[in-house]
Parts: structure tokens; sequence; C-alpha cells
């Protein structure tokens, strides 16, 4: 089982938190640079981006926590990671891609155990579940 870091975990936070920012910003269209960041950090973190989006919801929560009991800092970052990606779907105008990926992002974000330290700058658990709300129908 590979275990997410405390260093993994902020490196993700802080490129998530830039990619967010620039969706705002550039009214969603982020720098290309940004995207192939998050799909390099994402391999360094051991949840390579296709995994994620070709995946059935049932087989990731398998790979994340095997038997029920896993990484609970991979199981955010994987949740992270869904999230920003359907967030980029809806900005390049794939609602089907996004709604695929938010729904599994929002399954994930079930399974992190509420008492996980998240790294600086992070979202906190309930505004990223609250943001998937209003994304969903």
């Amino acid at each position: 089982m590979i275990f997410f870091k405390a260093q993994q975990m902020q490196q993700l936070a802080e490129l998530l938190l830039e990619l967010e920012r620039s969706l705002e910003r550039e009214g969603g269209e982020p720098p290309h640079e940004l995207v192939q960041r998050l799909d390099v950090e994402a391999r360094n973190t051991g949840i390579p981006l296709d995994l994620l989006r070709l995946s059935h919801p049932d087989t990731l929560e398998e790979i994340l926590a095997p038997g029920g009991s896993g990484d609970p800092g991979r199981m955010w970052g994987a949740a992270e990671l869904l999230y920003l990606d359907g967030l980029l779907a809806l900005a390049e105008g794939d609602s089907d891609q996004a709604a695929d990926r938010l729904g599994k992002a929002e399954r994930l974000y079930r399974r992190v155990e509420p008492g996980l330290e998240l790294p600086e700058g992070a979202v906190p658990l309930e505004e990223r579940r609250a943001a998937l709300r209003e994304l969903l129908p």
C-alpha cells in the first residue's frame, strides 16, 4: 500500500488551489502548464488521473481502501484530483465527464475520515462537500 505523505498532500493542495484560482480568474480556461502539472502530480502520488477517470467508483474505493481500510490522505488526494478534474471538464463544456468525475469525488469524500488533518491551504471537507452538492444534479 502506498501511503500519502504530508509533503505530497501539501504539494497537491497547493497545486489544486492554484488551479482553482486560475479557473476563477480566467473564466474557465486554466493555463496549459497547470493542467500538465496536475497530471504529473497525480502520477507522483501514485494515483494517475487516467485510473481515476476510467475506474468505476466501487473499484476506486477498493484500490484506495482495500478491505475497507486504507490511507485517508490518499483517499482525500484522489477525491481532490477528481473534484478539480471535474471542474476542468465543466470549464471545457463536457458536462457528462464533469458529472462522472464530480460524482466519484463526492463518493470518495464521504470515505475521508472527518479528523484527517489537511494541509495548509486545503479546502475543508465540509466546504468541498457543499460545493459538490451545488454542482451535482
